[in-house]
């Protein structure tokens, strides 16, 4: 140990249930501390003890007397630069301001069952669990940053495994062919009085899963139609990448007339504007087609919800349902980080996976990997293909046996366009089982079940 050969200059003094003292003396300094057990106010002196071997007592004196406040305060100060510094500030600020008890703990004095106080005070707020959890890792970062870079190398992070809240599932918006159809001929309608080219922006974002602010920030300084590529100089997580595009989205920037430098599609503010009224004159458009037409009412409903950043999400399924490439390339073109973010972009259709079984099967054929999921494609009308693909799965039973292992009754019916009762009659058929009732509402409280962990390829 460190402090092996030096004297004793610590003493511990016990002063009733869950109180000992801790005395330390060197060089006429006498710093006392109070810890609720005889382990923690050792650890103390033996961190000063060591302190002092290494020349370094004043810094673990320091250290020892930071608060929850000091630490969330300095690790800011080692986040200046960042692109992310505006949300870590307000996150900082607002744990500061709503957790008072806990920001004015000493840092060595947090434990476990502090977070887990902290955890039910904001869940008093009516905080989300997603918020309370971004708070949680920003605790759990502090404590890390403070053990390499506050002299707190004895510090342990309370923010343990197990803490963090179930969060619900994430945004699942595939953009439809009727939602597609609707707001491209809008786009297209409004391209001769818009100076922001907002269809060829839906087109290329569906095609590229770029995200806004990186579609709003390319620059014909860094096109490259004869490699085929965008580089990206800045991107969300601060890194920059090139993006390889499809010969479609070659032609969307070509056919905006090719410069040497400038903003090729136009500022953030301008594209968001541009989306909100295309959004809002597609769903006056679907609300006539209900009332005229005797339209799908749920293309207004699902229209009122598409957000742009669900944009970025379909083209991201796209790229799995247009290729057969794995998903490290994937990330590549996507800018995602992991794999598990990865996963929560990629929302594979139920029914493009069954035509897959089914052509392993011998059934149906799939369709090309090249056209998969590809607007560009002419594709069958959905009424139609669906009813191939049902007819190919209601004859096999390990298909429709996969099908309803993965997902609720009701789900298959609607992918492939037939009636509960239809799927029920060719479960029993082909003796298929099926899960009792209630089985998928406490298996997936949030939602119906994720197909897109399955290698089908």
């Amino acid at each position: 140990m460190a402090n092996q050969g030096r004297p004793k200059t610590g003493t511990i003094e016990d002063r009733g249930p869950y109180q000992f003292l801790a005395r330390y003396s060197i060089n006429g300094k006498r710093p006392s501390k109070t810890f609720e057990s005889r382990e923690q106010a050792q650890a103390w002196l033996d961190a000063l003890e060591e302190g002092a071997a290494k020349g370094r007592l004043e810094k673990v004196f320091a250290a020892h007397e930071l608060t929850v406040a000091d630490a969330l305060l300095k690790r800011l100060d080692l986040k200046i630069g960042l692109k992310s510094i505006k949300s870590e500030i307000s996150l900082t600020n607002r744990v500061i301001k709503h957790c008072a008890e806990l920001c004015a703990m000493g840092l060595y004095a947090v434990k476990t069952d502090d977070i887990q106080d902290f955890i039910a005070l904001r869940t008093s707020h009516d905080l989300s669990n997603a918020s309370i959890n971004r708070e949680l890792s920003t605790l759990s970062n502090m404590f890390t940053v403070a053990q390499s870079n506050f002299s707190c190398a004895d510090l342990k992070n309370p923010v343990v495994q197990g803490l963090r809240l179930r969060e619900p599932r994430g945004r699942c918006h595939r953009l439809e062919q009727d939602e597609e159809r609707v707001l491209l001929r809008v786009a297209d309608r409004m391209a001769a009085t818009c100076a922001t080219q907002i269809g060829s922006i839906i087109r290329f974002a569906c095609s590229t899963a770029m995200r806004l602010a990186e579609i709003a920030g390319m620059d014909w300084l860094h096109v490259n139609l004869a490699q085929g590529t965008v580089f990206i100089e800045e991107t969300k997580n601060g890194e920059s990448r090139s993006v390889p595009l499809f010969p479609s989205a070659r032609t969307l920037i070509s056919d905006l007339g090719v410069r040497n430098t400038g903003p090729v599609w136009g500022s953030k503010a301008a594209i968001i504007s541009a989306w909100r009224r295309v959004k809002a004159a597609a769903i006056v458009e679907a609300e006539r087609v209900v009332q005229e037409e005797d339209g799908d009412p749920g293309l207004v409903t699902r229209l009122k919800d598409l957000r742009f950043h669900d944009l970025r999400h379909e083209g991201t399924s796209r790229l799995f349902e247009r290729t057969n490439w794995p998903s490290a390339k994937i990330k590549a073109v996507t800018g995602h980080k992991t794999d598990a973010m990865l996963a929560r972009y990629t929302h594979l259709r139920s029914y493009t996976l069954a035509a897959e079984l089914a052509a392993l099967e011998g059934g149906v054929q799939a369709p090309a990997p090249a056209q998969r999921g590809c607007a560009e494609a002419e594709p069958l009308p959905v009424d139609r293909l669906q009813r191939q693909q049902w007819q190919a799965v209601s004859k096999s039973a390990s298909i429709l046996k996969a099908l309803v292992a993965s997902q609720p009754i009701v789900q298959i019916a609607n992918d492939f366009g037939v009636s509960d009762v239809a799927v029920h009659k060719a479960c029993d058929r082909l003796g298929v089982t099926k899960p009792g009732r209630g089985y998928w509402l406490g298996k997936h409280p949030g939602g119906d079940a994720d197909l897109s962990g399955m290698n089908l390829r």
